[in-house]
């Protein structure tokens, strides 16, 4: 139903619908079920995970390097290094990495708080109305709003999970082998020459 609604909306536009996983939009539903707390927690754990996916599909394949990054005290086991690190690899705009930080505070307003925490506390309400990657610009609930950008914000992390491309690990120079101990004579030979200081 989701997805003919958006394949229906692209088509009428004269677009032709870009690749998007089930899962992003069924997120809105969702969300949509969740209590204010749930949504809030939801939408910032679905957005962490994805962006700790594609980070380690940016990376070499290497399961311990990846425990050690992302697990425990790693530098990207956190949700504020996934996005930082997402942005500095060109994954995410500016705006995109503003908004997944608004995100990351709202989700923590919301987890260290005890009692009945909502979106129209005035704290989270303001946050919600900051955020901006909102394709329909409307004036909507800080709930809604908040919902609206979480799952418009999945979207460039699918496309970068779409995009990324693992890189080769870096292969081992090993002086050892009569061949490239050879190679490696004649540089360091021709390099000596630049280096030697006459006296």
């Amino acid at each position: 139903m989701i997805r003919s609604t958006v394949a229906h909306a692209f088509k009428k536009a004269g677009l032709k619908m870009p690749a998007i996983p089930d899962e992003v939009l069924e997120l809105r539903d969702l969300l949509g079920r969740e209590s204010d707390r749930g949504c809030a927690l939801t939408a910032a754990a679905y957005l962490d995970y994805e962006l700790g996916k594609l980070l380690k599909k940016a990376l070499i394949q290497d399961e311990v390097l990846h425990k050690e990054l992302f697990e425990g005290y790693g530098p990207l086991a956190s949700f504020s290094a996934r996005i930082d690190l997402a942005y500095g690899l060109g994954y995410l705009a500016p705006l995109e990495r503003r908004d997944l930080h608004l995100i990351r505070k709202i989700r923590n307003a919301f987890a260290h708080r005890t009692g009945n925490v909502s979106f129209n506390d005035p704290e989270i309400s303001s946050r919600c109305q900051q955020l901006h990657h909102d394709s329909f610009s409307q004036k909507l609930t800080a709930r809604s709003k908040f919902m609206r950008v979480a799952v418009g914000i999945a979207a460039p992390i699918q496309i970068g999970l779409m995009t990324a491309r693992t890189p080769d690990r870096a292969k081992e120079f090993d002086i050892k082998d009569p061949k490239v101990k050879e190679k490696a004579d004649q540089v360091l030979s021709g390099i000596k020459k630049v280096f030697t200081v006459p006296r």
